[in-house]
């Protein structure tokens, strides 16, 4: 993977940014994907909130497909940024730790287009506190024949029950191009915590409608 900004890799962990503040790191496979119009996706990821200033810290993760001109240097800025605004085009699935847009008084999944709605977005969803240490995974799922993203979130290996979010109408490829490039971001602005990923993160595409 390339590493940007203030992500660092140890192990089998990657800190996409620690518990300082005004932080931004980006972490993208260096290898492009090729995305056609029929193509779906399935990708999965753990990551591990917490530190810092607890569940009173920030700002998330999240995850994006872009085509920047950046490339795999893509990376946005610090804060409310979530290191990635301004990546363009893409699409993120961000988990915000930070609460400033009522009615949803909580943590949320959002998804956002071309890091141009980082605290507001296309959709989004309320979640239990995610910067509490506890290690949890993801999976996000496109189906390109409906045009359809689901997320999935859990404690758990696999995902249990319902996706916490769902989106229709967006067809990706007609949003990026054909050759995109999948990777993580995060940042601290004055709230603090460390973002981290953890173990296996991969990405598979193909013609059939994903089942995560």
């Amino acid at each position: 993977m390339t590493l940007n900004g203030d992500a660092v890799a140890s192990g089998a962990e990657l800190r996409l940014v620690g518990a300082q503040g005004s932080l931004a790191g980006s972490a993208f496979f260096s290898t492009p994907v090729r995305l056609e119009r029929d193509t779906s996706v399935v990708a999965t990821f753990g990551f591990r909130i917490g530190g810092g200033d607890g569940l009173s810290g920030g700002d998330g993760v999240a995850f994006l497909i872009q085509a920047a001109p950046q490339g795999a240097r893509a990376l946005g800025g610090p804060g409310s940024g979530g290191g990635y605004r301004d990546i363009a085009p893409s699409v993120a699935v961000a988990f915000d730790t930070v609460a400033v847009s009522p009615p949803l008084d909580s943590d949320r999944v959002r998804l956002v287009q071309d890091g141009q709605q980082v605290d507001a977005g296309l959709a989004e969803a309320a979640l239990p506190p995610l910067n509490d240490g506890v290690a949890r995974r993801a999976w996000i799922a496109y189906d390109a024949g409906r045009s359809r993203l689901s997320v999935y979130l859990s404690e758990q290996q696999q995902p249990r029950g319902a996706p916490q979010l769902v989106y229709d109408g967006l067809p990706i490829e007609g949003q990026l191009g054909t050759q995109v490039y999948v990777g993580f971001a995060a940042a601290t602005g004055v709230r603090i915590n460390q973002h981290d990923l953890l173990g296996e993160a991969w990405i598979v595409t193909g013609p059939e409608a994903p089942c995560p």
